[in-house]
């Protein structure tokens, strides 16, 4: 499990967090139309899931980095982006 958090630039987190809305953006309308209840949703774990930041996110290179920082860390600046 990694624990050591991660620096990231402030170019870095402008272009994660913009990777993380693209994502959402993306998906949202069938995550939303799927059975999970939405008071139920967990948007920042279904955001973070299987590949599709890599996918829908057009920021490979500080998303690459942004999958080094520790889980913990990745939901935080998820969250951030996402003004949850």
């Amino acid at each position: 499990m990694k624990t050591e958090r991660i620096e990231f630039t402030e170019d870095e987190l402008k272009r994660i967090r913009r990777a993380v809305a693209n994502t959402w953006d993306a998906i949202a309308s069938d995550v939303l139309a799927g059975e999970t209840p939405e008071e139920e949703l967990d948007v920042v774990e279904v955001v973070l899931d299987a590949n599709y930041l890599e996918s829908y996110g057009r920021e490979r290179a500080a998303v690459a980095r942004f999958r080094l920082a520790p889980y913990d860390q990745m939901r935080e600046i998820a969250k951030g982006a996402l003004r949850l």
